[in-house]
């Protein structure tokens, strides 16, 4: 996951923490991380990461990675227009 990002460190708040959500979260919390956990989860052979990423242009975000004995690839990901409430509505993002 580390490579998606040109940050040199992967650092992602915990779902309802304080973030850089806009510029002026950018400059009064200059140590806080760019981007938000919303949810994740595996399964046998894949994890979708679903987070928030802010900065001058709030969005959201959704990673699909397959799992091998030796590492994660990034098999798909997406830009909803918003938050995505639940599994259900994950799945349905996905699957479009």
């Amino acid at each position: 996951m580390r490579a998606s990002f040109p940050d040199r460190t992967l650092e992602l708040a915990d779902p309802m923490e304080p973030f850089q959500a806009n510029l002026w979260q950018m400059m009064v919390s200059r140590h806080a991380p760019s981007r938000r956990l919303i949810s994740a989860g595996c399964g046998p052979g894949h994890c979708l990461v679903h987070y928030e990423e802010g900065g001058y242009h709030h969005s959201f975000r959704v990673l699909v990675f397959g799992l091998n004995r030796h590492d994660a690839q990034i098999e798909w990901a997406g830009t909803p227009f918003r938050s995505l409430a639940n599994v259900a509505a994950l799945k349905a993002f996905v699957r479009e």
